[in-house]
């Protein structure tokens, strides 16, 4: 018995047994099932017609027991399989979730308790899990109500995580994760335990792919499993060696690496040693340049320190120059933007002025021109003088029309003509009434109350020269008795009359008769005028120019009419002209004498303006040269960089300072430049003779500068001081690379050994039961046969201690590496040591030992065989797993056979999980439980398809075969 089997026996009677069990199975509205409970803690065969769903509720365990997410690359990571072959991604996850309330619930039991791991669907081909402590006869309300046989009102995702979270459950999406919850052993844990559902002895990526290739082989049963065995063996056999130095991880194509650095290094050493001489030239003329440079930076760094400390200086002294400049300038602007506008105003004003005078002068002129035209009416009134003239007008607009009928000029002309006669009349009158006043009738009365009264009633009855004899007179006297004059006016009985009253006056009346004579006298002319003018339009028919004539007339009478009505505005107008005159004028000298003011201002600013001006392009001027001295310094650093490193420099006060000594240091650094060109030339020439290793320098890097030389020469300088120490160096990396070498052609040599071994212990445990008419079963291990190969070529390869082995022995293992090596890690494991794992085993009839595969049947059984003794060694010794062993198509296994299979698995503490099409009373016998899956059906599905309703009462059994396994 080999070291992994007395450990794991030893083990086993020392450590107390952890127990895990996988308890049911549960679908709602998943892979034909409404709602079905599978009971999974002891023996079931399931009977049913095909397509019905029997081997699709065997393979939806993958989905809980493999650690992952999504069905992206489902043919590889489930490998669900129908006749035709295996099942797309689309079609698997449909069937497994077709609808956002499909669940499938995992029990398990494990030393903390009972728990359920549920999957839900997601988006993208998705599902996640929640974990949650307790039975599922404690969550089977949130998807199914038992009393009426229905689903639960509130089936969905959103109320199973309410319960989750209230419960001190968990939600796990990540892989990584759910690696770690599920299949991680925590025997120190109980927290971390209580959502484990196989704890296997290592949870890294390569023993969970293992288990999962285990898992695999229940449903190969057209196969010999010779797709899984191999990684999943080699797997199983590094998880039995303790740590992780142990386990083969062979990296020969890194061996071959570490040859070629070695040798490269020996090359440099010898090549170091032949260019010594070369290298303390190269070191002379690096110690003269660095001198020079070390000047010539010291020299740079003093003006350029001196440079500074004058513009500090400067620039206070600018600011301040240009602020006293912008100053000045603003106030001259604006005194100048003040007189500007000072005389703008005062021209405004002086214009202003001269249209007043000029409005004043006109407005003037009218006013005498129309007191002229009064005087010329005598002494009549304005208000007279306006209504003689509208009656003139009226007159006038009379013949105009009459002008305008046909033989209107004719009866205009009549008509004036009887009008001049009626007014020579009326003068003949008038001009007797100032000749004598006796004439008068008013006269005559000899009363001159009674005279009085009468003018106040009429003052036409001053211009009567009738007789009047005495009863006449007595009457009138009489009827004048009955006003009363007072000082308000005419009285009549006692009531005004008329405001109108008028003494009787010889003397007022003469003036009155007199003006009245010149107002006839003026009319007749007017009169003898418009004869005139009618007689002559007659005489030549010339009637438009009379018309046009007429209607100027019109005209000026009108303009003479609005002249003497507005002779009052217009006296007020030319009053209020020379009021504003005057304070124009004010405001004329006013602004003369602030115009003064501001130029006498504005010489001054403009003075000042100077000054601070001169004073700004002195200070400018010394700002050019700092510019030109930083062109030259500049230039100076282009062509050679000043060294970076402290150096020692002139005080400011010691330092002179031009631009001539700028142009001299630019100079110096051309100069210094070529001197550093040859230098670099040498050093290139050093360069390519002893090439410096990558991680020295950097070889993409344009060394040009003094620096970069004394980093390449300070290099150089370091590798030859630690010469002796590095050949010293290498002969033990060489006689350490040797001694991996031959550790690791010793451990593909154990990794043989270990392989045949581990193979050797499986066989026996196998060959424990018998099949049928089976015996001698066994995994026949196929080695790689370049590997074979390689282990006896290398055999005779002699490792010495201090030097390297030929070239045509790591060239052979390049080869190896590069045909049949892992291409994405380029490492070799214990796995790639495998070329194949068959099944092997003797008829007990005839003795013929069968090397291919025979009926489904022996395949099914011999699969079932190897399972059940690999899934043992896949938890640690002290676990006790009880979980259902898969096996489909149970009835193509004869009744020996199956009875043998049977008892294997139940032997190594699984129970048995299987289907068949048809009903087998000698199968239902074996299981001892067993359910016709099609039986049951849910009366209202949710999903069409989704029919089944499988409870855990409606399982039939034999006799006391209810639950454990036999």
């Amino acid at each position: 018995m080999d070291r992994s089997n007395q450990k794991l026996e030893t083990n086993e009677f020392s450590m107390l047994q952890e127990e895990y069990s996988l308890e049911k199975i549960t679908y709602v509205n998943s892979a034909n099932h409404a709602h079905s409970e599978i009971e999974l803690h002891g023996h079931l065969v399931m009977f049913g017609r095909n397509n019905s769903g029997k081997t699709a509720s065997l393979a939806g365990s993958k989905l809980l027991l493999f650690p992952e997410t999504d069905f992206f690359k489902c043919e590889k990571k489930f490998r669900f399989e129908g006749k035709e072959g295996l099942y797309s991604m689309e079609d698997s996850y449909e069937f497994y979730f077709p609808d956002a309330k499909s669940f499938i619930i995992l029990e398990v039991n494990n030393p903390e308790g009972r728990f359920c791991m549920i999957l839900h669907k997601t988006s993208n081909y998705g599902y996640a899990r929640y974990f949650v402590p307790g039975a599922y006869s404690d969550i089977r309300y949130l998807f199914w109500n038992s009393e009426e046989a229905s689903f639960s009102e509130d089936l969905g995702v959103s109320t199973v995580a309410q319960y989750v979270k209230a419960n001190n459950g968990i939600q796990v999406n990540d892989v990584k994760e759910l690696t770690y919850i599920m299949f991680s052993s925590f025997r120190d844990s109980r927290e971390n335990k209580r959502f484990c559902v196989l704890p296997l002895k290592d949870d890294r990526p390569d023993a969970i792919a293992a288990f999962m290739n285990i898992y695999h082989l229940a449903f190969d049963s057209a196969t010999t499993g010779t797709k899984s065995l191999p990684k999943a063996l080699a797997t199983l056999l590094e998880m039995g060696r303790g740590r992780d130095e142990e386990r083969l991880d062979a990296n020969l194509n890194q061996l071959n690496e570490e040859r070629a650095r070695l040798l490269n290094k020996q090359d440099w050493i010898t090549k170091l040693r032949n260019n010594k001489h070369f290298f303390d030239q190269a070191q002379a003329s690096h110690v003269k340049i660095k001198v020079d440079y070390e000047s010539y930076s010291r020299e740079f760094k003093s003006l350029e320190s001196i440079l500074v400390k004058l513009k500090s200086e400067h620039a206070p002294r600018y600011n301040a120059a240009l602020e006293r400049k912008v100053a000045a300038e603003n106030n001259k602007k604006s005194l100048q933007e003040n007189l500007r506008n000072t005389i703008g105003t005062l021209r405004q004003k002086e214009g202003a002025l001269e249209s007043l005078e000029g409005g004043l002068k006109a407005q003037k002129a009218v006013l005498v021109k129309t007191k002229q035209m009064i005087s010329g009416y005598g002494g009549m009134s304005e208000r007279d003088i306006v209504d003689s003239l509208n009656e003139y007008i009226g007159k006038q607009q009379e013949a105009l029309d009459q002008y305008r009928v046909e033989g209107g000029i004719q009866k205009a002309l009549q008509a004036n003509i009887q009008e001049k006669n009626r007014l020579l009349s009326n003068l003949d009158k008038v001009e007797k009434l100032i000749n004598g006043s006796s004439s008068s009738s008013l006269f005559k009365l000899k009363d001159d109350n009674a005279a009085s009264i009468l003018l106040s009633i009429n003052n036409s009855f001053s211009n009567i020269t009738s007789d009047i004899d005495q009863g006449s007179r007595d009457a009138i006297i009489t009827f004048s008795k009955l006003f009363e004059q007072t000082d308000l006016g005419l009285n009549f009985l006692g009531e005004l009359l008329t405001e109108n009253k008028k003494d009787y006056d010889v003397k007022g009346l003469i003036v009155q008769w007199t003006k009245q004579k010149d107002d006839i006298d003026r009319s007749i002319r007017k009169l003898s005028k418009s004869i005139d003018e009618q007689q002559q339009a007659l005489k030549h028919g010339d009637l438009d120019q009379l018309i046009k004539r007429t209607e100027n007339e019109i005209k000026k009478a009108n303009s003479d009419v609005i002249d003497i009505q507005g002779v009052g505005s217009s006296i007020k107008n030319i009053e209020d002209n020379q009021r504003r005159i005057d304070e124009v004028s004010d405001e004329i000298t006013s602004l003369k004498l602030e115009e003064q003011s501001i130029r006498n201002k504005s010489s001054e600013a403009l003075s000042k303006y100077g000054f601070a001006e001169s004073e700004l392009n002195s200070l400018i001027e010394q700002r050019d040269d700092f510019s030109k001295i930083d062109d030259h310094l500049t230039q100076a650093k282009k062509v050679c960089m000043p060294t970076s490193d402290d150096l020692e420099i002139l005080d400011a006060g010691e330092q002179t300072f031009s631009v001539q000594q700028s142009i001299n240091l630019e100079r110096t650094a051309t100069s210094l430049s070529r001197q550093l060109a040859e230098f670099s030339n040498t050093l290139s020439s050093l360069l390519i003779e002893i090439p410096l290793p990558s991680n020295a320098i950097d070889l993409h890097k344009n060394y040009v500068d003094l620096k970069d030389h004394t980093v390449i020469i300070n290099e150089y300088d370091n590798i030859y001081a630690t010469i002796d120490y590095d050949e010293t160096q290498l002969s033990n990396e060489i006689i350490s690379h040797n001694q991996v070498v031959n550790n690791q052609l010793n451990e593909m040599k154990e990794a043989k050994t270990l392989l045949s071994n581990f193979i050797s212990v499986i066989n026996d445990e196998l060959n424990s039961k018998t099949i049928s008419n089976l015996s001698q079963i066994k995994l026949h291990l196929e080695l790689n046969k370049k590997f074979e190969s390689l282990l006896d070529t290398l055999g005779k390869h002699d490792i010495q201690d201090d030097s390297l082995l030929e070239e045509s022995f790591y060239q052979m293992l390049a080869r190896f590496v590069e045909e049949h090596f892992n291409k994405k890690t380029r490492r070799l494991k214990m796995h790639d040591l495998i070329d194949s794992v068959q099944y092997h085993y003797t008829l007990s009839d005839t003795g013929e030992v069968v090397t291919k595969s025979q009926s489904g049947g022996t395949t099914s059984a011999i699969n079932a065989f190897v399972l059940s003794v690999l899934l043992k060694r896949v938890t640690p010794p002290y676990v006790a797993l009880n979980m259902p062993i898969i096996v489909d198509e149970i009835g193509t296994l004869d009744i020996i056979n199956a009875g043998a299979t049977i008892t294997q698995i139940a032997d190594h503490g699984f129970s048995i999980f299987c289907a068949t099409p048809s009903f087998s009373a000698s199968v239902a016998r074996d299981v001892g439980r067993w359910i016709m899956i099609d039986k049951f059906r849910v009366k209202t599905p949710i999903v069409k398809h989704c029919i089944m309703n499988i409870m855990p009462g409606e399982v039939e059994s034999f006799g006391e075969k209810s639950y454990e396994a036999s």
